[in-house]
């Protein structure tokens, strides 16, 4: 069962198109971490520039943990299906050395 739905997704391209959704995603929230800390650093300073006696706050890091996480997990989920739909386990066979004893 699990050869034939390999090659459904493998033919019909539904794995490719899973594949970059998965990689595309997990990116995507990755660079919400890495630019996320800039854009409410920016946006905090704006608020100061139109109100100057707001008081001080900081950048929050703490939500961004589990994004990463996530990112990280689509990321390992669209590596584990490009190995299982397109490159197949090597299947070491043993090879046919000839004899020393065939008399050739």
């Amino acid at each position: 069962m699990l050869r034939r739905m390999k090659a459904a997704l493998r033919d019909s391209f539904v794995g490719a198109i899973a594949i970059g959704y998965l990689l595309g995603e997990g990116v995507h929230q990755i660079a919400i971490v890495l630019a996320s800390p800039i854009s409410q650093w920016v946006q905090i300073k704006g608020i100061r520039w139109f109100s100057p006696l707001m008081h001080e706050s900081e950048v929050s890091l703490q939500g961004l943990v589990p994004r990463f996480f996530d990112g990280l997990f689509f990321i390992l989920c669209g590596w584990v299906l490009l190995r299982w739909l397109y490159y197949p386990a090597e299947m070491n066979a043993p090879s046919a050395a000839p004899s020393e004893g065939d008399g050739s």
